[in-house]
């Protein structure tokens, strides 16, 4: 089966489709979040927690955040498949108010133990929209010809936005300690539900943006 598509037609439907950057920032979002529970949950434990890297509680942590990770990735796109038709944007609308909900019970949390669950709580919310949003949504778009490169459009997004806000937190961090740490992830949370309301309604992204053009 022929599955090529020409280049330019191929760059033209993708980078003039708006559903495309509408995911592609709800996926800076994600990896935002991500990053930041990733690259700085040892030194929080560390430096806040004076946790040592081989106690019980960092370790079941570094375990956990990508067993959690995995999970998450699974669970929302069977959910997505099972209950609501390989509808992307619903479910990941509703991971990241859960995404939001859990980043603000861990604003409020003080002991060792709480604070590593929140990390696992957060791991668990931030990969479930990684794995819609990235692989998922740009098949859905793309098709197979073209979802290599909506994949490639939308996961560079995820690196970009992750870049910027760890930057902006080390200076964050460097001011004011770790007073602001779990609510700085708090605005990614809201803008990618926000994000995903906007294209929820939609019943196949494909069909939608790819009307006029064979499967």
């Amino acid at each position: 089966i022929d599955v090529r598509g020409e280049i330019a037609i191929v760059f033209k439907q993708i980078t003039t489709n708006r559903v495309v950057w509408i995911i592609a920032a709800a996926y800076a979002c994600t990896g935002a979040v991500r990053q930041t529970i990733d690259q700085w949950f040892p030194r929080y434990l560390q430096e806040v927690h004076h946790l040592d890297m081989a106690s019980s509680i960092f370790q079941w942590t570094g375990f956990l955040i990508p067993f959690v990770a995995s999970a998450g990735s699974l669970l929302s796109g069977f959910i997505s498949d099972r209950f609501f038709g390989g509808r992307r944007a619903p479910v990941a609308m509703g991971v990241y108010s859960l995404e939001l909900a859990v980043i603000l019970v861990a604003s409020q949390v003080h002991g060792a133990m709480a604070v590593a669950a929140a990390f696992v709580a957060i791991s668990f919310t931030a990969n479930a929209t990684h794995s819609l949003l990235g692989p998922a949504a740009a098949m859905d778009i793309g098709g197979r010809k073209m979802a290599g490169f909506a994949s490639g459009c939308i996961d560079a997004f995820q690196y970009l936005g992750a870049g910027i806000a760890i930057q902006i937190l080390g200076r964050v961090l460097d001011r004011t300690g770790y007073t602001y740490f779990f609510y700085y992830m708090i605005p990614f949370a809201v803008i990618g539900a926000v994000l995903m309301y906007t294209i929820a309604h939609r019943k196949s992204l494909k069909k939608e943006v790819f009307a006029a053009q064979k499967p």
